[in-house]
């Protein structure tokens, strides 16, 4: 089985409320400065080596440059960190989820990687927020993962803001869910990425998403 690909496109989106609401740098030898030089594309585009993290971003034009129109970028997301109480516990959770493999630690993290080479890095921590990760998965890992996550007693639902209870949506001519990891993560399966035009569902129909 193919392994899910992390969806980039959401990738400022990663932390609730932003960037700005990730904790202070951690005291050791890795630090922030690290995490800022991986998203900054400086790093290889996997830990494993890969560099097909592109192939999951949203329908949309490609990023450019600042430096002048026309210059594609080459940035990608390389890896993000997820606080949790019990890192292994999370990691485990996650990887039946998705039926991949949790990786061997790293530091002091527990790491799952998609097929396009980002790492999920969980680490441990007594207090952070609430984090969103969206995976990009096949209509038969999506029925898997799905099968698997009734198993497991966790809470889906179909709307991002905890609407549609125990169901599934069909945006952007796919399938999505949310569902809660134990530590109140949201995290989220799509067959198809998101269109250039936002979504909701609402009453078993996709609408125009609008505030």
């Amino acid at each position: 089985m193919a392994s899910p690909v992390f969806k980039t496109g959401l990738a400022a989106n990663i932390v609730a409320g932003g960037f700005d609401s990730l904790p202070p740098p951690p005291v050791g030898k890795r630090s922030w400065k690290h995490f800022d030089r991986a998203l900054a594309g400086s790093l290889p585009a996997g830990r494993n080596g890969s560099t097909s993290g592109g192939a999951a971003n949203r329908n949309r034009e490609p990023a450019q440059s600042h430096q002048g129109r026309g210059k594609k970028m080459s940035i990608e997301l390389n890896h993000i960190v997820v606080h949790v109480k019990d890192r292994w516990a999370s990691a485990h959770f996650l990887a039946n989820i998705l039926g991949v493999e949790v990786g061997a630690e790293w530091a002091r993290f527990a790491p799952v990687t998609t097929a396009n080479g980002v790492t999920i890095d969980f680490g441990e921590a007594k207090d952070f927020r609430p984090q969103h990760c969206a995976f990009l998965v096949s209509e038969p890992e999506f029925d898997a993962a799905l099968a698997r996550i009734k198993a497991s007693g966790a809470k889906f639902y179909a709307e991002f803001d905890g609407t549609g209870v125990g169901q599934t949506n069909g945006l952007y001519g796919g399938r999505g869910v949310y569902f809660d990891d134990p530590n109140g993560h949201k995290f989220e399966l799509i067959t198809r990425p998101y269109g250039p035009v936002p979504q909701r569902w609402v009453n078993g129909a996709a609408v125009k998403w609008h505030d």
